[in-house]
């Protein structure tokens, strides 16, 4: 089975729903289904972190403070996340 999970924070950035999506990841990687996780990165370009459960893309989204969130950059985490979903032939 195959997960693809979009949410803001994932650490570094965010704190308690962070936190809690780091923990899915590993149990949900503990019961051999594969995730795909699509974040907010903190640089300027898109990055991609290989897990044992799968892949976490952290997006650009122009985010300055890991633990507070403007509406800009709300905004562009939401655009940007249906950009990539929408596009990514790797999902």
């Amino acid at each position: 089975m195959k997960i693809l999970i979009l949410t803001p924070e994932y650490p570094p950035v965010g704190g308690g729903a962070a936190n809690a999506c780091q923990y899915l990841l590993r149990e949900l990687a503990g019961l051999g289904i594969e995730v795909d996780l699509v974040t907010a990165g903190l640089s300027n370009r898109q990055e991609v972190e290989e897990h044992p459960a799968g892949r976490v893309f952290r997006l650009p989204v122009g985010k300055r403070h890991i633990h507070y969130w403007t509406y800009q950059e709300a905004v562009r985490y939401l655009w940007a996340a249906r950009q990539f979903v929408n596009t990514s032939p790797t999902l």
